[in-house]
């Protein structure tokens, strides 16, 4: 593997500007950017792109047009007039002479003498690095703006926090010190005397601490931080009689930067300091992710990654983006441009890369600089670790999530600084290589393993000394109103499970939870190797809800409560995310991973006793989660009778009633029996799409024993049972209701006839009359089943795609059905609503108007309900299916539930498949998907009757969705609030 790596590699730093030009061609390019990575300067006032910091500095990159014209004269009107060294040594010299004169100037720049109100209005209209930057202009206006910069601070954890926080200089008591210039307050020095800024090497909490009232910290390990992990040193020096020599440590050996987190994070009597300085503090925020989440390593669209933006602590971003975010908006609007000019689908195109190439000016390639240049030309170095290498031809596609060997190989090595092409090309859905990348989710390295591990043990310490830290300080924080958990990985809750914690937070009345579910947990063994292990990341919820239930629900002044899942939903990236990995809502007082029956359950008691009570919240969220519907009605009717005035749904999908889907032939079976039976008929499901082969199946069978002959065949015919019923509830006339009922009785026929041999057909046994009777039993009864199963199979597969193609013809030609706005509104809501449905449940929680306000005599709503709630509000809900469990599902997959699947690009489902083995596994019983097809009717009926929108207002965000091969975001979902003042009184406002 290596030696194939460095051969790729040394074929892209021989090709000169002609084989560039030919090799972008071959490949496809569209756009195409030659960028150049720089080296920090220690001088630099660290704000974007002038990073101190080599993580953090981004390339800068050059357009290039490899449709532009070659030859001596095109390149000279291109090339930059070179500059002598005496003309640069004059600039340098002027510049160094313009400062020194400025530094001398008595009076400095002239004072604002503006109102402190004024400066902050002036600071609406700037992003943060302008806010940034104008600190810089004079004393004046670093007082007045750090009143408005330093009022929001998150800090990042890391070794560098405790050097924001020097000891104090000793007084000159006897006044024997030289006498020096007064500095202010804080220093722009690390406390260690380092030469070298190494971060935001300010006093923060001494300097500024007067002004910050929402601060946050983080500890996170995103993906790109996992796919550098640093050189770890594995060998010491040894002297002995004989020489020096290398040998291994005895005992295992940490990454020196995560060790001197853990240290750094043991200094609680630091970070107690560091906190008292927080005189003003309201809002107190904390975000960490574990990295042991879900990972999208190749799966992401090139939007995804040209677009991503770092995570929110406390909610919604500035409204004017940072310079970061609008050099990322400038590279995206020229790739954009350049595949509508090349007519190319952007939606299937992904990023690769030439690694070492030489220096702009010593490249032919000069003659291809694009006329126009972007203000911004700054890329991220994550870009460029994350492109797929230009020739991966020696990568091989894993057969299975076990084949190791190839899975190692899709693993690229860290790409070399310096220069190198970037360009943007479509998929070749046979290329194994465009999912190679840094990170693979299904199989780490093994310094990603061990980051990962030793990353936990600082994050454990780092929250005992935040917690103590906050205990600790009971004066500090008895003014704060508002906790924001943003991102917190399960494992971790625990340490939030403390009465003293809280009790150190007297004032607070609004909490928000967001919790990022783990799905492997990572130990090291007694020899020192480090392994990680799959879990159930739905366990999550769980680790919740005892939170909940033991901390949050008890306390009477809690008043606003946000709870949810970080990761996963509709707003998600990638292919194997977006829409999918949805987690229960974190409402539940029991395990309902151990208590299915509850989860069931239609009983609105028994499930009332199984659900979280919050008394004393008035204002409760649910982001980005399912429920079933009898929860959410038993939930809305137990809190009726307490304070709760104003329910949040944010993105909250309600599935089906969950009913067993008990075997055809085995009715009213145990749930045990239940499930493993439907998921034997899963797996034999599998043969669906696959090619119908008589021949073949038959070999197979004739190495089987009698038994699983028969149990085969009929979980074969039982696959080809649930198919029909599934088509039957497609299907678009009459003639092909028909043949579907036809198609029914046969596979019936054949059902009775594997389960009595005796009936075996004439013809079927005369084809076996030469051989004894044993073996006619034993093989006749399966080669002729088989015959006559295939060929079902194929009427069956014929049918299936006549229902598909006319969903697909339909939805294209627009026909009325499809559109809500051509539904009978009045008719609709006048309709017996689907049970379980959006409309059903609506119409029993709304503290407004209900069915019976339109004339319906359908409504459940209860007339003599008292309540305290106000308000229902509505963003993004819609329905979701647990694809993995064995209940129907069918009241929720409408006629056009295959639609997603049967309009996507056909690229991305073939990458879909190439994905397969590189993902981690996420058939998890309680993990849900969105479903985007709801019945056209109902989403009518939900705008004419309570003014609930369909789709997204952000065009930009819901056509995201299409990169990952989905519809666009918002479709099947609705958005709105139901009033209580909205109630209709009489009948003519009614009509």
């Amino acid at each position: 593997m290596g030696r194939t790596v460095k051969r790729s590699r040394d074929t892209s730093e021989n090709i000169d500007g002609k084989d560039l030009r030919k090799a972008l061609h071959d490949r496809d390019a569209v756009a195409v950017v030659l960028y150049t990575t720089r080296s920090p300067d220690p001088r630099a006032n660290d704000i974007w792109p002038d990073r101190r910091s080599a993580a953090k500095l981004p390339a800068r990159y050059t357009l290039l047009d490899t449709n532009a014209a070659t030859g001596h004269a095109s390149r000279s009107k291109r090339r930059p007039a070179k500059k002598s060294s005496k003309d640069t040594a004059g600039s340098s010299k002027t510049q160094t002479e313009q400062h020194e004169q400025f530094q001398h100037t008595d009076n400095g720049r002239p004072e604002w003498r503006l109102p402190v109100e004024m400066v902050e209005l002036i600071a609406q209209y700037l992003n943060r690095d302008d806010i940034k930057s104008l600190r810089l202009v004079s004393r004046e206006l670093n007082c007045f703006v750090s009143q408005v910069i330093f009022q929001t601070v998150v800090v990042p954890f890391n070794t560098e926090i405790y050097g924001m926080l020097g000891p104090l200089p000793k007084p000159d008591v006897k006044g024997k010190g030289r006498a020096t210039i007064k500095n202010p307050d804080y220093s722009w020095k690390n406390a260690s005397g380092d030469e070298l800024y190494n971060g935001h090497g300010l006093d923060v909490f001494r300097g500024f601490g007067k002004y910050i009232l929402r601060f946050g910290m983080s500890f996170e390990v995103d993906e790109e931080t996992l796919a550098m992990p640093p050189v770890k040193t594995l060998t010491e020096k040894k002297t002995s009689f004989w020489g020096h020599y290398d040998w291994p440590f005895e005992d295992y050996r940490r990454f020196d930067a995560v060790a001197g987190l853990e240290t750094a994070a043991d200094e609680t009597p630091r970070m107690k300091v560091a906190f008292s300085e927080l005189t003003k503090i309201k809002e107190l925020a904390l975000s960490v992710d574990s990295g042991l989440g879900w990972l999208n390593g190749p799966d992401k669209s090139i939007k995804a990654r040209v677009l991503q933006r770092p995570p929110q602590v406390f909610g919604s971003s500035k409204a004017i983006p940072d310079r970061r975010a609008q050099a990322q908006d400038a590279l995206w609007t020229l790739i954009e441009h350049c595949h509508q000019k090349a007519g190319s689908d952007i939606t299937t195109a992904i990023l690769y890369r030439f690694n070492g190439q030489r220096p702009l000016p010593e490249l032919n390639e000069a003659a291809m600089i694009a006329n126009e240049q972007p203000d911004t030309p700054y890329l991220d170095l994550r870009l460029i670790l994350e492109a797929a290498p230009h020739d991966t031809s020696h990568v091989q596609m894993p057969k299975s999530a076990d084949d190791l060997e190839a899975l190692a190989h899709l693993s690229t090595p860290q790409p070399t600084c310096g220069t190198g092409v970037l360009f943007s090309a479509p998929m070749n859905p046979e290329e194994a290589g465009q999912i190679a990348g840094p990170i693979i989710p299904a199989f780490l390295t093994k310094a990603q393993k061990e980051w990962l591990l030793e990353t936990e043990w600082a994050q454990r310490a780092f929250l005992s000394s935040y917690m103590l830290s906050v205990i600790d300080n009971p004066t500090t924080f008895k003014s704060v109103h508002t906790l924001n958990i943003a991102r917190l990985s399960d494992n971790y809750i625990s340490a939030l499970s403390r009465a003293d914690f809280w009790d150190a937070l007297p004032n607070l009345t609004e909490v928000t939870l967001m919790v990022l579910p783990t799905w492997r947990t990572v130990r090291k063994d007694e020899a020192g190797f480090v392994h990680t292990c799959d879990k159930d990341p739905t366990r999550a919820m769980m680790r919740l809800c005892e939170l909940l239930g033991q901390h949050v629900a008890p306390r009477s002044r809690i008043r606003v409560l946000t709870i949810g899942c970080a990761t996963g939903g509709e707003h998600a990236e990638g292919l194997y995310a977006r829409n999918r990995l949805i987690f229960p809502a974190p409402i539940w007082a029991t395990d309902i991973g151990t208590d299915a029956a509850t989860l069931a359950s239609n009983d609105l008691n028994q499930m009332s006793s199984a659900l979280l009570h919050f008394p004393y919240v008035e204002r409760l969220s649910l982001k980005n989660c399912w429920l079933t519907p009898h929860a959410l009605r038993a939930f809305v009717q137990i809190h009726d009778s307490y304070r709760l005035k104003h329910l949040v749904l944010n993105s909250v999908s309600l599935t089906a009633i969950l009913r067993r889907q008990a075997h055809p032939n085995q009715p009213g079976q145990p749930g045990a029996v239940a499930n493993q039976v439907m998921g034997q008929a899963l797996a034999a499901g599998a043969l669906w799409n696959a090619p119908i082969n008589g021949v073949g199946q038959a070999a197979q069978l004739a190495h089987m024993p009698i038994v699983n002959q028969q149990q085969f065949l009929q979980l074969y015919i039982t696959t080809l049972q649930v198919q029909l019923h599934q088509l039957q509830a497609n299907a678009m006339n009459a003639a092909q209701q028909n043949q579907i009922i036809a198609l029914q009785n046969q596979l019936h026929q054949q059902s009775q006839t594997l389960q009595n041999p005796n009936n075996l057909p004439q013809h079927g046994q005369a084809q076996a009359q030469a051989q004894p009777p044993m073996q006619q039993q034993q093989q006749a009864q399966p080669q002729f089943q088989l015959n006559a199963v295939t060929n079902l199979a194929s009427q069956v597969q014929h049918i299936h795609l006549q229902v598909n193609a006319g969903i697909a013809q339909a939805l294209l030609a627009n026909i009325p059905a499809n559109n809500p706005s051509s539904v009978n509104c009045r008719s609709a809501l006048k309709s017996r609503p689907r049970e379980g449905s959006w409309m059903n449940i609506i119409d029993v929680i709304s503290p407004g108007t209900n069915l019976s306000d339109f004339g319906s005599d359908h409504s459940q709503a209860d007339s003599e309900r008292s309540t305290s709630l106000q308000s229902v509000e509505f963003v993004s809900c819609g329905y979701a299916k647990l694809p993995h469990t064995a209940v129907d599902q069918s009241a929720i997959e409408f006629r056009r539930g295959q639609l997603v699947a049967n309009l996507r690009n056909p690229m991305l489902s073939k990458r879909i498949n190439l994905l397969s083995n590189a993902m981690l596994n996420a058939k998890w019983i309680a993990l849900a998907e969105i479903v985007q097809d709801v019945d056209p009717s109902e989403l009518a009926a939900l705008d004419a009757g309570w003014h609930l929108k369909t789709g997204w207002e952000d065009a930009k965000a819901a056509n995201a969705a299409l990169f990952d091969g989905v519809m666009p975001g918002g479709t099947g979902r609705f958005s709105g609030v139901i009033r209580r003042s909205d109630r209709v009184v009489d009948a003519a406002s009614a009509s």
